[in-house]
């Protein structure tokens, strides 16, 4: 069994809604991969990843699994005071292996559009658009943003996604501004749009920006650039994903089970290897 503190060590700040039930799915990342048995990595998966997620629902003990139910909230715009209505996510589950790149499986994958919120009048983009952010009104008069709230992805999820991860890296807010552009990928990839592959490479260029921040050779470092080898490999730069599987590779205390995560990325980038595969598929093969 799991104990509570271990289960508590993995829990996100309350108010989280868009990943895994409020827990940091990069802890959650390396924990599962490095699961105690009897539990395997799916029912790892699925005890943290798959209980209800929303902002009005804490984390609670064992694995919940619920069906997907949103909540439709009238927002005020924190930046112009525009009043909009959007669904808002209450609970989902998640049944199933991740991909390498950490999307989460169904159901929980088919819920990206509630992410986001965006305001109709001025563009803004948040997770809640009522709660106040400093320096956005510049950022929201940049030739950057306005290219995007005008151009040929205004109303798009994708242009959704793009927008928000152009405010965090103004922000400075580097690791999320790379998710979001993850997530424009995923979105692009649902719609078969081939620029999922400028937007993945994008988000490499941040998530290695952001984990050069990090303490060299912590669980988070490790999670993080396991977790890029893949986004680079996608991104066709697959010259790069080798060289930094190398590199976590020449880590000599470097889990077992990651290894094998790596290698397998490894593998898949040195053959040209461009599509989609589950952390399983990388644990079983």
């Amino acid at each position: 069994m799991v104990s509570a503190a271990e289960r508590a060590r993995y829990c996100g700040r309350p108010g989280n809604h868009i990943f895994y039930s409020n827990i940091s799915y990069l802890h959650g990342f390396a924990w599962a991969l490095k699961c105690p048995k009897p539990l395997s990595l799916r029912r790892a998966f699925c005890y943290y990843f798959g209980i209800g997620i929303g902002r009005r629902r804490q984390v609670t003990a064992g694995a919940i699994l619920s069906m997907t139910t949103y909540s439709l909230d009238e927002v005020t715009c924190s930046v112009c005071g525009t009043a909009s209505e959007h669904r808002v996510l209450m609970s989902t589950n998640a049944f199933g292996s991740p991909d390498l790149d950490l999307r989460p499986p169904k159901m929980q994958r088919s819920t990206m559009s509630s992410w986001l919120q965006e305001c109709p009048n001025c563009g803004f983009v948040s997770s809640d658009l009522g709660e106040v952010e400093k320096g956005i009104e510049e950022i929201l008069a940049s030739e950057p943003f306005t290219s995007l709230h005008r151009g040929a992805l205004a109303g798009s999820l994708i242009g959704r996604f793009l927008k928000r991860s152009l405010v965090d890296e103004e922000l400075g807010n580097t690791e999320m501004a790379a998710k979001h552009a993850l997530r424009a990928a995923w979105a692009a990839d649902d719609a078969d749009d081939r620029s999922a592959v400028e937007y993945r490479s994008k988000a490499a260029d941040l998530f290695l920006a952001a984990a050069s921040a990090m303490p060299t050779g912590s669980e988070e470092w490790t999670a993080m650039r396991t977790r890029t080898i893949d986004i680079l490999r996608r991104a066709r730069r697959w010259d790069e994903a080798v060289d930094l599987a190398d590199a976590l590779l020449a880590k000599h205390d470097l889990d077992a089970t990651i290894r094998s995560v790596v290698e397998f990325e490894r593998r898949l980038a040195q053959a040209g290897e461009q599509s989609r595969y589950t952390i399983e598929d990388a644990i079983s093969g």
